[in-house]
């Protein structure tokens, strides 16, 4: 189950960094901007159903719970991302709203995939 969440998170990672690289609001921009939100469910539902599968407590993990909680405001940012680029290309304000929450996409992202790497590293218990 992992495996197949790992390439979902690096997909979504990719499109990550091509909406940055690539033209704005543009119609490409759009779809990417909506793959990202698709297609990061998937590794969250996998890594959801692996975790409480264990049948473990989920509060002896507090970095999972740090993980759950940065999680859901990363589909925040995503779901910020995509309202204020609507609201963009139809009346052309909010493109301050609209960089300030991809840019947060970007730190959440790095952050969730950094945070287990990490422990690991440390030893401690994920």
């Amino acid at each position: 189950m992992g495996g197949i969440a790992i390439i979902f998170t690096a997909i979504v990672g990719l499109l990550v960094v091509w909406q940055f690289l690539a033209g704005k609001g543009t119609k490409s921009h759009i779809r990417r901007g909506l793959l990202i939100l698709v297609l990061s469910i998937p590794p969250a539902i996998l890594n959801t159903l692996y975790r409480f599968s264990r049948n473990e407590n989920i509060l002896d993990h507090p970095a999972v719970l740090v993980h759950i909680v940065l999680g859901g405001l990363f589909y925040l940012a995503v779901l910020c991302t995509i309202l204020t680029g609507i609201r963009l290309s139809r009346t052309g304000k909010g493109s301050g709203w609209h960089m300030v929450s991809a840019y947060s996409i970007v730190v959440l992202f790095l952050i969730m995939f950094l945070v287990p790497i990490v422990m690991r590293i440390l030893g401690l218990k994920y």
